[in-house]
């Protein structure tokens, strides 16, 4: 994970709304991928397997070859219904930061 030794880690809270997905993509490759692009490929899909092999299929086509991950999910059950404008800095919030010692 990295080349740089060190990890840092935040600890946050997300307030999810219904029909919220959540998307986790690895960097590199995947960075060739605009998140505009990523939108379109997940919302045209028959299904959440189907994008993520989409969007890994996108990025090797603009020459990733190795180390991209892509993790979708979707989220239900009993939750506020999103608003029209709503972003994520309004449901998200960093709790804390975790830094690893120094060794």
């Amino acid at each position: 994970m990295g080349g740089e030794g060190r990890i840092h880690t935040a600890l946050g809270e997300l307030d999810l709304r219904g029909r919220d997905g959540l998307l986790l993509r690895s960097d590199g490759p995947m960075n060739a991928v605009t998140d505009h692009e990523i939108c379109v490929v997940v919302l045209s899909s028959s299904d959440l397997g189907d994008a993520c092999e989409r969007l890994v299929g996108l990025a090797n086509d603009r020459g990733g070859e190795d180390d991209i991950t892509v993790l979708a999910g979707s989220v239900g059950g009993d939750l506020a219904s999103s608003v029209a404008g709503d972003a994520v800095g309004q449901t998200f919030a960093i709790l804390a930061t975790l830094d690893p010692p120094v060794r």
